[in-house]
């Protein structure tokens, strides 16, 4: 109808065929272009060759074929003769229009990172001596003070060593109450050196054996949701028990990838960023300002960005804390507002979203087609 062929009949029974059979044939062609390219990107990850070759043919067989086939079309076809001028005026004025569209307007620019959200003022806690976890002192939520006991654990075996070297001092020490007369002899001396050593090693195994009780070190809410899960296990030296949070402040803690990172180096950020999280992404949360730490990282600062874990970051499958990352990442620290803040929590995932300068969308696609090469083929 566009070309004025007043001849031309649609396949359609009727309108609601017409439409869906118009938006099957749209969609189908999306669908077999997704398809066939990430069956591409799966060959040339490993057959780099091979995938160029299919590259170049679908680049023939939906580009450049059905392109020369519409040229000559409006070129030959016999039924444009009368209206060829007219086919070739439309066909023109869409093409500039496109161009006009994709090549000049411009869009808006964002970039997301995954993140998690982090109380300011936080401690991780962990024991210093291993052992059984007997007792959970502190249930998880209490408000703690420095000093306050929150787990007991219990280790037999530190108290047989205890009671073996208090046996050995006291065997020392009267050794030592026998041997005074000769004060200055090389017996004597060595007494007193054994005698200095057994009180050494039996202080650090008191140490440790008041260490079993894990005491908070600074003043917050206690939080350790797994505390009932590893109540009668044996924990071991080091082991992450919980945190003690202060909810005075929240940051966002946002794992950028290397492609993204290059508008944070270059300051390309235009606008204010946001911070959404899951299931509260009607309610955006304003950043007061954010800090990008120019460091590369391979720790993930939650578990819960990763793969393993439902997250969006590629993790290593040998890792079986889910922290480790594929490829190494930037960081950035956003402050939130302690206004919007109120129905936050430690350790709630969302996004964090920059607006950047506005771009038309063929720079923009073009922009993630190159770094897609370089990062998967270096090229």
């Amino acid at each position: 109808y566009l070309f004025g062929c007043r001849e031309s009949a649609s396949p359609g029974q009727n309108q609601s065929e017409t439409a869906w059979l118009s938006g099957y044939g749209l969609l189908s062609a999306i669908y077999r272009i997704l398809v066939y390219g990430g069956i591409i990107l799966f060959v040339a990850d490993r057959f780099l060759l091979a995938g160029l070759l299919m590259a170049a043919v679908c680049l023939f067989s939906w580009g450049i074929r059905p392109l020369v086939n519409f040229v000559t079309y409006l070129a030959t076809s016999p039924k444009l003769s009368r209206t060829r001028p007219r086919a070739m005026a439309v066909t023109l004025t869409g093409f500039s229009l496109m161009l006009l569209l994709f090549a000049v307007v411009p869009f808006p620019n964002r970039f997301k990172a995954p993140g998690v959200v982090e109380a300011k003022t936080f401690l991780r806690v962990a024991n210093n001596t291993p052992g059984r976890l007997m007792e959970i002192l502190a249930p998880n939520g209490t408000a703690v003070e420095p000093g306050s006991p929150l787990l007991r654990l219990e280790n037999p075996e530190l108290n047989l060593e205890i009671a073996l070297f208090s046996a050995q001092l006291d065997e020392l020490l009267a050794l030592r109450k026998q041997s005074l007369v000769f004060e200055g002899d090389a017996e004597s001396v060595l007494l007193k050196k054994r005698l200095e050593t057994l009180e050494q090693k039996l202080q650090r195994l008191e140490q440790q054996q008041q260490s079993l009780v894990v005491c908070a070190h600074e003043k917050g809410t206690w939080v350790a949701p797994d505390s009932e899960e590893l109540l009668g296990t044996w924990v071991v030296r080091g082991a992450p028990l919980g945190v003690i949070l202060s909810s005075d402040s929240f940051r966002f803690s946002a794992v950028v990838s290397q492609e993204a990172a290059s508008h944070l180096f270059a300051g390309n950020i235009s606008g204010n960023a946001e911070v959404r999280l899951l299931g509260q992404g009607g309610t955006p949360l304003p950043v007061e300002s954010y800090e990008f730490i120019p460091f590369q990282h391979e720790k993930l600062p939650s578990a819960a960005l990763g793969w393993l874990a439902g997250g969006e970051v590629p993790v290593s499958g040998k890792d079986e804390s889910g922290l480790q990352t594929v490829e190494p990442f930037f960081q950035i620290y956003a402050g939130l507002s302690p206004a919007a803040t109120t129905s936050v929590y430690h350790g709630q995932s969302g996004q964090i979203r920059f607006s950047l300068q506005s771009e038309p969308l063929l720079i923009q696609w073009g922009r993630k087609l190159r770094q897609l090469l370089q990062r998967r083929y270096q090229i």
